[in-house]
Parts: C-alpha cells; sequence; structure tokens
C-alpha cells in the first residue's frame, strides 16, 4: 500500500514538474508508521506498550465485551460519545465520576471501568446491545466468524465476494476488489493464473518468440511451463 501511494505521488509530481524520481519503500518504515500512536505514548512517558488484547491504550473504552450472546467491539473515541453512551446503558453515575469523565482519566483507570463496563454488557444479548446502541449512534459491531462474514448483509449488498471458473479447481468465490471506481470499476474476470500459465503467450506477444524458441526455453528450465 505504502509502495502504491508513493507511486502516485511520483506520477503526480512528474505530471506537475516533468521530472521522475526513485520510490523507497521500507518494510521496516511501513511497520513503524502503523505504530504511531504507541511510539507517540513511549517518547511522552517512556514506557514500553505491553499487549492489551483487543483494547487500545490512548482511548477508553475501545474493545471488545463478552454479552450474553456473542462478543461485540465498542468504540468511545471522545467525552461527547462516552457522555452519550453512559446513559444509554443504564449507568449515568459514570459520566461525571471524577475517575473516568476525561480520556485521561478513563486510560489512568481501566482498571475499575473495564470490569464495570464487562458487567454491564452482561446483562443483555449482542442483538439487544446492537439495536439500543446504534439508534443513539454509538460505535458497536459484532464479532463476526468468516461464515458470518459471507452472508453478512452489507456484504450481500456491495457485491463483494464474486465467483469465477477456475480451470483445475472449478467455480470459485473469492474477494472482489475493494477499490471502487466510477468511470473505470474494477472486473474480476479470471483467478490466479496456474504455473506458466501466461508464460507463452506472454513471450510471443511482447518478445515475438516463436514455438520453438518457447519450447527450448521451457525443456532448459529457463521458464516454466503449464504441466502437459
Amino acid at each position: 500500500m505504502n509502495a502504491a501511494y508513493g507511486i502516485m505521488l511520483a506520477l503526480r509530481m512528474r505530471q506537475r514538474t516533468g521530472e521522475g524520481q526513485q520510490v523507497d519503500i521500507s518494510m521496516l518504515e511501513g511497520q513503524l508508521a502503523l505504530l504511531g500512536s504507541a511510539f507517540a505514548n513511549y517518547f511522552a512517558n517512556g514506557e514500553v506498550p505491553r499487549p492489551q488484547g483487543t483494547a487500545y491504550s490512548a482511548v477508553v473504552p475501545y474493545q471488545t465485551f463478552h454479552t450474553k450472546s456473542r462478543d461485540l467491539a465498542l468504540a468511545i473515541a471522545g467525552e461527547k460519545l462516552w457522555r452519550k453512551f453512559c446513559p444509554v446503558i443504564g449507568c449515568p453515575e459514570l459520566t461525571d465520576d471524577p475517575r473516568y469523565r476525561t480520556v485521561s482519566d478513563r486510560s489512568h483507570n481501566r482498571a475499575s471501568l473495564i470490569p464495570t463496563l464487562q458487567q454491564v454488557f452482561l446483562t443483555r444479548t449482542y442483538e439487544e446491545w446492537e439495536a439500543l446502541l446504534l439508534a443513539n449512534d454509538i460505535p458497536v459491531g459484532a464479532i463476526n466468524d468468516l461464515a458470518q462474514v459471507v452472508d453478512h448483509p452489507q456484504v450481500k449488498a456491495r457485491g463483494a465476494l464474486v465467483d469465477l471458473d477456475h480451470p483445475r479447481a472449478g467455480k470459485l468465490r473469492v474477494v472482489g476488489s475493494p477499490v471502487r471506481l466510477s468511470r473505470t470499476p474494477a472486473t474480476t474476470r479470471a483467478p490466479a493464473p496456474t504455473h506458466g500459465q501466461h508464460t507463452a503467450e506472454v513471450l510471443g506477444k511482447f518478445l515475438g518468440m516463436n514455438d520453438a524458441e518457447i519450447a527450448a526455453l521451457g525443456a532448459a528450465g529457463v521458464i516454466g511451463l503449464p504441466a502437459s
């Protein structure tokens, strides 16, 4: 993703200046970028982050909770949501509790807040919580397994999964392109190629090689050709 982003930036600059440039992408730096908030906390207080499961160190509560039926993921980012959230779950007293009033307060008192919220969420099923929280514009979602994702109404509405015919495996269902363009929409026309499936086609079309030359390269082990 970083490479694609860098290439687009370089192409844009070439359009403006007429000059190309090298695009240098490091997997290491890509991982560092994903840890931006963790580094910010470390540089601020010198504390090394520890594993927190599904929780997020900078925002509380921002994690999963058990319910009577299935787990839910909750995201209370900011004081406006917090003040709306507490009365909705039946705990208005938490709103102005000095231990939890601000993001910083909740972060420092995570050890007492999270068990309290967990007991509250165990009083209802996920389906009941989802209806209640979404009706009040509070971000919440289910923890779905793959079977539930396949049957999810939004996945179906988006046509996110497409069927393809594979030359060996037959009909396959795969994930379509997540990028949707209005003028040049992506299409999923074929599955990933089998070993050497297009080698002869590419060498013949783009390098002008004839069948004998391609066969000689295959016999010498220089290229891979489809199994006969």
